[in-house]
C-alpha cells in the first residue's frame, strides 16, 4: 500500500509542475502601437491665394516611436483629388495621448498608411524591416483594433508582409458608425500569399473612406479574443493538494 500511494503522490506533484508551467503558456498578447508618446502630424493646407494641392500629392514622415513595434512608425497620406484653399486641411494625426485622428474635411479623397516596418526612412515598405516578429505568440488568431470613431463607409485594410516577402491583407468596410468598439481582424480572413505570421516583416493599417469621414482609434494588438482557460496556480495548489489529501485517507482507511 505504501508503494501505491507513492506513486500516486509522484502523479499528483507531476501533474502540478505540468498545470503550473502551462498556467503561463497564453499570455500571448503582442503589442503594436498604443501611440501614447509620439507625435506625427501629416497634412495638406493650401495657402489663401496660392496654388492648389493637386490630385495625386502626398506626404510621408517616419518618427523615432519607443512605443510601436520595431521602434519606428510610418506615415503617409495621398489625395485623388485637388484641395483648394477653405478646404480645410488636417488629414491625419497621431497624438500624444494615445489617439489617431484621421480626419478628412477636405473636398476630396484622402487615404492615409501608418506601416511598421522598422527604421528605413523609406515610403515604400521594408518587408523585412521587424526581422522576423513572431505576432502568433502561441495562441494569437488577429488583430485587435480599439476604435473611438469611424464614419458608415470607412474602409480599414491591413497588410502584413513576413521577411520571406509574402504578402496577405485583411479588411474591413464599416457599414454603419462605429462608437467605442473593439474590432477584431482574424488572421484566417487574410487574402493573398500564405504569410508566416510567426516570421513578420512589416505591418500597414491603410485607411480610406467617402468625403470629410473620420476616424479615432487609440491602440492596436496581436490577441487572442478567446483563449484557452488556465486555472490559476493558486487554485491549481489548492486542488492538487485536495487530491493528494484524499488518496493519503484512502490509504489509511485501507490500511485499518
Amino acid at each position: 500500500m505504501t508503494i501505491k500511494l507513492q506513486h500516486q503522490k509522484k502523479a499528483c506533484a507531476t501533474a502540478l509542475l505540468v498545470m503550473l508551467s502551462g498556467s503561463t503558456a497564453f499570455a500571448a498578447t503582442v503589442g503594436i502601437d498604443d501611440f501614447d508618446q509620439t507625435t506625427q502630424v501629416l497634412s495638406f493646407n493650401p495657402p489663401e491665394g496660392g496654388p492648389i494641392v493637386s490630385a495625386g500629392s502626398n506626404d510621408f514622415s517616419e518618427a523615432n516611436a519607443p512605443e510601436a513595434i520595431g521602434g519606428f512608425r510610418d506615415l503617409f497620406i495621398q489625395t485623388d483629388g485637388d484641395i483648394a484653399f477653405n478646404d480645410s486641411g488636417e488629414a491625419a494625426v497621431v497624438s500624444t495621448n494615445g489617439n489617431v485622428q484621421i480626419a478628412n474635411s477636405v473636398n476630396s479623397s484622402i487615404n492615409t498608411a501608418i506601416t511598421w516596418d522598422g527604421a528605413d526612412n523609406l515610403a515604400s515598405v521594408n518587408t523585412s524591416g521587424l526581422g522576423g516578429v513572431d505576432l502568433i505568440d502561441g495562441t494569437n488568431t488577429g488583430l485587435l483594433l480599439d476604435i473611438d470613431f469611424a464614419d458608415l463607409g470607412v474602409d480599414l485594410a491591413f497588410n502584413i508582409w513576413d521577411t520571406a516577402g509574402n504578402t496577405a491583407t485583411v479588411s474591413r468596410n464599416f457599414a454603419n458608425q462605429v462608437r467605442n468598439e473593439q474590432v477584431f481582424f482574424d488572421y484566417s480572413d487574410l487574402i493573398g500569399d500564405s504569410v508566416d505570421l510567426t516570421s513578420v516583416g512589416a505591418i500597414q493599417l491603410l485607411a480610406s473612406g467617402p468625403l470629410a469621414y473620420d476616424i479615432n482609434f487609440n491602440f492596436l494588438q496581436s490577441v487572442n479574443p478567446n483563449p484557452p482557460t488556465v486555472v490559476s496556480a493558486p487554485a491549481t495548489i489548492a486542488l492538487v493538494g485536495l487530491g493528494i489529501f484524499g488518496v493519503s485517507m484512502t490509504a489509511r482507511k485501507r490500511k485499518t
